[in-house]
């Protein structure tokens, strides 16, 4: 093995994990080689065994059984330990995240600095994680309702937005006393991995986060084997539709709950009394932001028909002032680039009009963001998400039929509604079935004392704040007899 060789490592029990060169997983950067044949691993991750899996789940169980018991005003140190090292190493963090996944230096940033806002916010919320007494049936009894941690949890984070993705999936968890086996992407695994590196510098004792690399073919197997481990207490997975149901009918098989967090096609309803120059903006920044590599991302925009020419020029104005910033970079990898060409070429091929873009491609990875209109049911680019930057634009009769196009979606993570109506605003985001509606605001919004999640086949259960924290809790009752005054 080279001694330049960067590996990325396990991490079991406190102990960092580097052998066997048959299982290093390459990690390529399209922002350094955007051709296939030009493309070179900039590091490597160790991959893990089915065996060292069982061992990450036998020691979380161990651990567990210790920081359980460890008072919530020491784990509130520990978080905000964490956010203090996490913003001292803050460049390290962005470049990390520029090499492997190649978003622009500013969407790193807002990444970086939302898993620091996030873990701060859990700080300050460990000591609201608390029971009831309820009333009883009778006065000889007094009934105690606790919350306590669930248990070890295994945590699956995708890549497209490193830092803040990695930091819910595992942080969450140990923020509400479970300790977590965290499998990382294959396409972003130091990222991760510096978001682990802080909680372990901070202090965080050994065994109650476990760190696993996987490789893709190896992957199905090793997620299978850990969510049939009887430690194992709970999943949370964000990532694709697809392998969301895969790992929900696997958890279901054995009895386990899940936290989904799942693909979109989000939506954006522009309504005749919108602000059509403030809507058009906010749509495309909301639709190529990350080129389009974002779960919340706007997919489809919904215009009422008399003013839907009008707004057609105002989306193509902001698109010719925003494309110098976001035409430049690539997709993470030129399998994705080719699957978002291919979904634009069958809409053209089924009569769809490009409005803006261009269906040439500047190299493997890279696309140019589009603008859609008169585009086929038939297409797959209608119903299915593409993440990517594409928009896709409908005009509608009525806010009736706008909320029948976006409920009849199988997705329904996020949507947004522009009017300066606000009462009519919340009446049709109250109609529209998603897991979160933005008046005003395009549909990428998150927060850290929000509730994150979607309906339907974008999952479920919620990310952030309380609503996270107690998705990692259990509820048990416990009764006292013979409490009445004899």
């Amino acid at each position: 093995m080279s001694s330049s060789k960067r590996i990325i490592p396990l991490l079991i029990n406190g102990k960092k994990i580097v052998s066997n060169d048959s299982l290093h997983i390459p990690v390529y950067s399209t922002a350094r080689h955007p051709t296939r044949s030009e493309r070179e691993a900039v590091h490597f991750a160790q991959g893990a065994t089915v065996e060292q899996a069982v061992e990450a789940a036998v020691t979380s169980a161990v651990a567990f059984s210790k920081w359980r018991r460890v008072s919530p005003l020491q784990r509130r140190e520990l978080l905000l330990e964490t956010a203090n090292i996490l913003r001292k190493r803050r460049e390290d963090g962005i470049e990390i995240q520029m090499l492997e996944c190649a978003p622009d230096r500013s969407f790193a940033a807002k990444m970086y600095d939302d898993a620091i806002l996030h873990v701060t916010e859990w700080a300050g919320l460990v000591t609201s994680i608390r029971g009831t007494i309820p009333v009883s049936e009778t006065n000889d009894v007094l009934p105690i309702v606790f919350r306590e941690p669930i248990g070890p949890v295994l945590g699956i984070a995708p890549w497209n937005a490193a830092p803040i993705l990695s930091m819910r999936s595992l942080g969450m968890p140990i923020a509400a006393g479970c300790t977590s086996v965290f499998k990382t992407s294959e396409l972003s695994p130091a990222s991760h991995f510096s978001i682990v590196q802080a909680f372990v510098d901070a202090g965080l004792p050994d065994g109650v986060l476990n760190v696993l690399h996987v490789r893709p073919q190896d992957a199905p197997k090793i997620v299978r084997a850990l969510i049939e481990r009887p430690e194992i207490r709970k999943v949370n997975f964000t990532g694709s539709t697809q392998t969301g149901r895969e790992i929900a009918i696997t958890a279901a098989e054995n009895l386990k709950p899940v936290l989904l967090e799942l693909g979109g096609k989000s939506a954006s309803i522009v309504l005749e009394d919108a602000d059509l120059e403030n809507a058009a903006k906010h749509t495309i920044v909301g639709a190529w932001l990350n080129q389009g590599q974002i779960c919340m991302s706007t997919e489809r925009v919904l215009v009422s028909k008399s003013i839907f020419s009008k707004f057609l020029e105002q989306l193509k104005y902001a698109a010719m002032q925003l494309h110098p910033h976001f035409g430049q970079f690539p997709q993470v990898t030129p399998d994705y680039a080719d699957k978002i060409h291919e979904m634009i070429s069958e809409a053209l091929e089924h009569g769809a009009r490009l409005v803006y873009g261009s269906h040439e491609r500047p190299n493997d990875a890279q696309l140019s963001p589009t603008i859609l209109a008169d585009v086929s049911r038939q297409s797959k680019i209608y119903a299915d998400e593409t993440f990517g930057p594409t928009i896709i634009v409908i005009p509608i009769e009525s806010d009736a039929e706008a909320i029948n196009i976006v409920n009849e979606s199988n997705y329904g993570l996020s949507a947004s509604i522009w009017t300066k109506n606000f009462v009519k605003g919340i009446r049709l985001a109250r109609d529209i079935e998603s897991g979160a509606v933005h008046i005003n605001g395009m549909t990428v919004h998150d927060q850290s004392t929000l509730p994150h999640g979607g309906v339907k086949d974008s999952g479920n259960g919620r990310f952030g704040a309380e609503w996270g924290l107690n998705e990692f809790t259990i509820t048990k009752t416990v009764t006292v007899s013979g409490f009445a005054e004899p």
